[in-house]
Order: structure tokens, then sequence, then C-alpha cells
């Protein structure tokens, strides 16, 4: 019994730090109000977050840095999902029904080649380029290929309202169907449609997907991040307090979590193992 008692008090190594809980980026210094909608995180640590007002802007935080930045983009109105690629280019849905991308050390903005958008949400790419689009007025998501210049609309079924969609890297896509409660995945290349077993989803919105295959999901109404470990038959509710609107969600390969926090005008990390 000592045995046990004493492997339990040693399994931390000498010298490593707990985890710190949740902490409050900062986004300071901002000459207009911090509305967070998006948010994403690349292999650097940089966090991207949309800042959702009728003069939309996109802001960047590099990993420890007290300093953000307003990057170049323009004409954005109200602007929602955002995504991030291997390359450092940016993709931002706003609500003039349009996708832009800005890529690294740009100042040139370029309008994705998709057409019939109606209040598009959240946005993901993939390993090879490829942009998904969560079109939430017209209850689907659509796929514009690396390269192409057409779209096409991804078999999924039944969607009511959807807000986010999130992308694996065996190419699987995962939806919030946000009015119908629920988190719908797609084999890769099939139409297999499957509701993942999260419980008790109030308006899930953001989602994204980790390399281990974790999902998490923000509850819009019930102010809550949810996490559904690979393979699990239940979801579990991630530490964060105090939320408000949750919206976008986003993952780094170190398994901190990142919220758009809305309500309270703020960004929140949570590290790994919290």
């Amino acid at each position: 019994m000592v045995a046990g008692i004493s492997a339990f008090v040693a399994t931390r190594p000498k010298g490593s730090t707990p985890p710190q809980g949740q902490v409050v980026l900062p986004f300071n210094g901002l000459n207009f109000r911090f509305s967070p909608g998006g948010v994403a995180v690349d292999d650097q640590g940089t966090v991207y977050v949309t800042n959702q007002t009728m003069y939309g802007r996109v802001v960047t935080l590099p990993a420890d840095s007290s300093t953000p930045t307003v990057k170049p983009f323009n004409g954005l109105y109200e602007p929602q999902g955002l995504a991030v690629d291997g390359s450092g280019t940016i993709y931002v849905s706003d609500f003039n029904n349009r996708v832009v991308s800005l890529a690294a050390g740009s100042n040139r903005q370029v309008e994705l080649p998709f057409s019939g958008l109606n209040y598009p949400e959240g946005i993901a790419v993939d390993a090879q380029g490829s942009v998904y689009v969560a079109d939430r007025g017209n209850n689907r998501v659509v796929k514009l290929a690396a390269g192409s210049t057409s779209q096409t609309v991804l078999p999924f079924n039944g969607l009511k309202n959807p807000d986010g969609v999130a992308v694996d890297a065996d190419g699987n896509v995962y939806v919030t169907d946000t009015d119908n409660n629920r988190v719908v995945k797609l084999e890769a290349g099939t139409s297999n449609q499957s509701v993942l077993p999260f419980t008790g989803l109030t308006a899930p919105w953001g989602i994204t997907v980790d390399g281990a295959g974790n999902v998490y999901v923000t509850e819009h109404d019930n102010n809550a991040v949810a996490k559904l470990p690979a393979g699990a038959t239940a979801s579990t509710e991630l530490p964060f307090t105090g939320l408000n609107t949750p919206l976008s969600v986003a993952v780094d390969k170190k398994g901190n979590v990142y919220v758009a926090d809305r309500g309270n005008g703020r960004v929140l990390k949570l590290a790994q193992g919290s």
C-alpha cells in the first residue's frame, strides 16, 4: 500500500511544470472593440482571431507575445470562420457571402471561387489545401479542392444551420449541426455519415479535431467546451470557467485548447492536461 502511494505522488517528473489552467491571452492595445469570433493556431503557436464587427479585422498574436498585429485584410464585414494552412495562408469567411485568403507576407487578399454562399460560418483547410465551408444559410458544407475553380457540395444530409466544420488528417469531415444539437462526421470520399456520441449538446458551434483524433466542440448556449476523445462513447466537459457565448475553438500541437469567448471579448487558452 505504501509503495502504491509512493508511485502516485512521484508520477510528475522532478522539475516539471503542472498544467496552468485557463489564461486570458493578451490581445491588448487594439484601437477597436475586441469581439472574437473565429480562432485558429499554427504550428509555431501563433494565434489568429477574427474580430466580428461591421468593420472586421483579423488579429494575430505570436506565441509568448503580448503584442497583437492586425493583418492587412480589407472590406471584411463581420468575419466569421478562420483557418490557417501549413504555409501561413489565412482563410476567412464573412457576411459578404464569400471566403477570402491572404498568403503569408502578402498585402493582397484573394477571393476564393465559391458560389452561392449564404451566411458562411466555419471554415477549415486540409493538408492538400482544399477549403471547406459550413454554408449555414444553405444547410450544407461545400468544398473547394486545391487549385480548383469549382466547388462541390459534400453529401451530408439533414443539416440545419451548420456552423462549424473541421477536417482530420485522413480527410474525414466533421460538422456542428447546430439546430439539430449534434455533431456529424462524413467519412473521407464516401457518403457515410454518422452522429458522434457527444452527450447533452445545446447549440454546438465551433469544432476542431487534433492529430490524435480527439474532437472539441463549443456549446454556444451552454457556455461550455466539450471534448470527445478518439474512440470514446461519451464526451467530457473541459474545465473552462466564466464563458459567455463561446464561438470557435482551436487546439495546438501540444494539446493546448483555445476558445473565442465572444461575450466576454477575450480569447482563452487552456493548458494541455488541465
